[in-house]
């Protein structure tokens, strides 16, 4: 939350590009959860995470560098369709949910996913649900 603050303040507002849940507004609160919460982070997490992760196991690197791939992979993603902001905000969520994955990887890339799904869905619940009444003028 400093970080992504900090770089309200500095970053020009044209740069900064929309939430990334401004889409679901229309939606009714089940759609949202559904989506936001359970489908979403499933499908990145295969796409940003298991696929790039894999790949760069593939390639021998090591544990930090895997890492620095699925952060990379996740928040270039999130640039694209959301602008700087977001871009910078998911490569470090991208980052945990990376690390999440790497720490259980050598119980098998079925865990590791799990893993980091459930880090990636926390934290889309946690952004969606408890940010904007802990933080009632980020919501």
């Amino acid at each position: 939350m400093v970080i992504i603050s900090v770089m309200v303040l500095l970053l020009p507002k044209e740069t900064l590009g929309p939430a990334a849940a401004a889409g679901l507004l229309s939606q009714n609160a089940f759609v949202v959860f559904f989506l936001a919460v359970l489908f979403v982070p499933f499908y990145e997490t295969l796409i940003a995470q298991l696929i790039p992760l894999e790949l760069s196991r593939l390639a021998n690197l090591n544990d930090l560098g895997c890492i620095l791939i699925g952060g990379a992979v996740f928040g270039l993603g999130h640039y694209l369709n959301g602008g700087v902001l977001h871009g910078i905000s998911a490569l470090l969520a991208g980052s945990l949910f990376a690390f999440s994955y790497v720490t259980l990887r050598s119980w098998g890339y079925f865990p590791a996913f799990w893993a980091s799904y459930v880090a990636h869905a926390a934290h889309n619940g946690l952004m969606l649900y408890a940010v904007p009444i802990i933080f009632p003028s980020l919501g």
